[in-house]
């Protein structure tokens, strides 16, 4: 399901991006204020490289965000491995009283 709503999605926003490189190739100014310099380059790359940057940025702050939850999922997996491990051990004994129960 996942794979298809990705295809559904990026297909078309891929296409779009292609089309819109292709139609937007005059070139424009980019100044850099601060470095008192400027580059010449095809719309399309200002467009997407600030898509791009955006897209970067906004994964890079959601993981940031999530830190919490990632590391109650450690703890949560580490507290159910010691937990299988203590029921494993529990079973292991009641087995073994069980066995020497009926011998």
């Amino acid at each position: 399901m996942f794979k298809i709503l990705s295809l559904l999605i990026g297909v078309p926003i891929i296409v779009i991006a292609v089309m819109f490189a292709i139609y937007n190739q005059g070139p424009v100014t980019l100044d850099l204020r601060p470095f008192s310099s400027s580059l010449d380059m095809p719309v399309f790359w200002v467009v997407l490289g600030t898509l791009l940057i955006g897209v970067l940025l906004g994964m890079l702050m959601t993981w940031l965000a999530q830190g919490k939850y990632r590391a109650m999922a450690r703890s949560y997996r580490s507290q159910a491995i010691s937990l299988r491990t203590e029921a494993d051990l529990a079973r292991a004994r009641a087995e073994a009283a069980e066995a020497k129960a009926n011998a």
